[in-house]
């Protein structure tokens, strides 16, 4: 059913709540684009992000849950972020070789002879496992959101 913003003009705010969340648990996920890379506002941290879609439940997930949420596609997205510190070498390169063991061992898309910018430009369409998990707002402890937790590779 397509959704048309007019119709839903006269809707009272407290009768909209929020969606379901994607069930906690494990899914196999697809890298949809090149991960966003910003910096933060305060310049302390570059962040690499790169968007998850979600394309298939495994067995830890709640089948009723999920029946609720609906279908996974292209809105059933996520992010896998990596925090790189730039006033901190160790962590900074702490990060980047997470980000290795990403690249090379759960998304299974480069090898270790690669520039980052090659595994980078390779993990297009690379498929991992991703834990997704509730984590509360830290702003309303009642308020929950769907976030990537721990990636592994596809058995």
């Amino acid at each position: 059913m397509a959704m048309n913003f007019n119709s839903v003009l006269d809707t009272k705010l407290e009768d909209i709540k929020q969606p379901p969340l994607v069930p906690v648990g494990t899914y196999r996920a697809s890298v949809k684009k090149a991960p966003n890379i910003n910096t933060s506002n305060d310049g302390k941290w570059e962040i690499v992000d790169f968007p998850l879609q979600l394309v298939e439940a495994q067995e830890d997930v709640d089948a009723e849950a999920l029946a609720t949420y609906g279908q996974l596609g292209p809105n059933a997205m996520t992010n896998k972020k990596f925090m790189f510190n730039t006033e901190d070498d160790a962590a900074f390169k702490r990060t980047e070789y997470d980000m290795r063991r990403f690249l090379i061992d759960h998304l299974q898309c480069a090898t270790p002879d690669m520039s980052l910018k090659e595994a980078i430009n390779a993990s297009m369409g690379a498929q991992c496992l991703v834990f997704m998990k509730w984590t509360a707002d830290k702003d309303n402890p009642e308020l929950f959101y769907a976030n990537a937790g721990k990636t592994a590779p596809v058995a």
